[in-house]
């Protein structure tokens, strides 16, 4: 599993509850402020909807693309090994690549909720004479910081649905058939009282290369060893 799942989980759900805090203050100092709120909520969430089962998938292309180098055969399986490494660098590229397609439209939409809050703060401003110009600022600096917080929460929320790829994993591991038991069955089983005479004895034994030759190497034969 991930060792970063259980902090970017962390890391997620702080993030959330500053984003609420913020958008509860925000909307207090200026209520006009809930409608571009809406808007960016909005954007954002339809780029993640776009952003993640892409990167989500990526991520298990990651994962099943991966080589371990053991036995020390690097010489043997050179070509092999650099190809499957090209597939990995390939998807890790693809995943940067998608990082920062959807960085630019996150981008898009805080810069476009600024300028909501700053249009609309001007108009109440002038026609209704309500906003100080402390509290355009406060509002100001509150959305902006509303914006950053919003947007690393919606990445970090990606980012979680992402790394539980290796839970799949894990599980889809533990779903797999098992080996069957290296024990005897209990027909073959030595019993409890096993060797209490100390004496080991064949009975019919017969031995061959294959069970698909008819000429054993020793017929049946029986013997015994006393201790």
């Amino acid at each position: 599993m991930d060792e970063s799942l259980p902090m970017t989980v962390f890391d997620f759900l702080v993030s959330l509850s500053q984003v609420l805090d913020t958008i509860v203050l925000v909307i207090f100092l200026n209520p006009w402020s809930f409608i571009p709120a809406i808007i960016a909520a909005s954007g954002m969430l339809f780029v993640r909807y776009r952003f993640a089962p892409c990167s989500r998938d990526l991520k298990r292309l990651v994962g099943t693309t991966r080589i371990i180098r053991s036995y020390h055969a690097e010489n043997i399986c050179s070509e092999e090994f650099h190809y499957h490494l090209d597939n990995n660098t390939r998807v890790n590229y693809l995943i940067a690549t998608l990082n920062r397609w959807s960085a630019m439209r996150f981008d898009w939409v805080s810069i476009i909720f600024i300028a909501l809050i700053i249009v609309l703060a001007i108009i109440v401003r002038i026609s209704q004479q309500q906003f100080s110009a402390v509290e355009i600022a406060l509002t100001l600096t509150y959305s902006l910081n509303l914006m950053g917080l919003f947007q690393w929460t919606i990445r970090q929320s990606v980012e979680v649905e992402t790394q539980m790829t290796s839970v799949e994993r894990i599980l889809e591991y533990c779903s797999l058939e098992q080996e069957p038991s290296n024990q005897l069955s209990f027909k073959y089983r030595s019993p409890a009282n096993w060797s209490s005479q100390g004496r080991i004895v064949f009975k019919n034994v017969s031995t061959s290369y294959s069970k698909e030759l008819n000429s054993p190497l020793i017929g049946s034969s029986s013997y015994f060893i006393n201790n």
